[in-house]
């Protein structure tokens, strides 16, 4: 039985970090700026961002809500990487 990667490493969850590192930058949020709005240090954002740490389903929902997206977007975003 083929074991799956860690989801750390596997290229729809790279992907779906870029897509959140975009989004970021499109709004020209700097990663201080959004983890002041997230209420969380900057080094979580700069970790997650290098994949370095992993989100889980809870902190991808805040990170979008902080970044203003939608469900509908939330949603497309997670469409675009399947």
């Amino acid at each position: 039985m083929k074991t799956s990667p860690k989801s750390i490493f596997d290229k729809r969850y790279k992907k779906l970090v870029s897509e959140l590192v975009s989004i970021r930058k499109e709004k020209n949020i700097s990663q201080r700026e959004l983890a002041n709005m997230a209420n969380v240090s900057h080094c979580y954002i700069g970790r997650t961002e290098i994949c370095e740490r992993r989100l889980d389903l809870i902190e991808f929902i805040d990170l979008c809500k902080v970044l203003g997206l939608s469900k509908k977007e939330m949603l497309d975003l997670i469409q675009k990487i399947l």
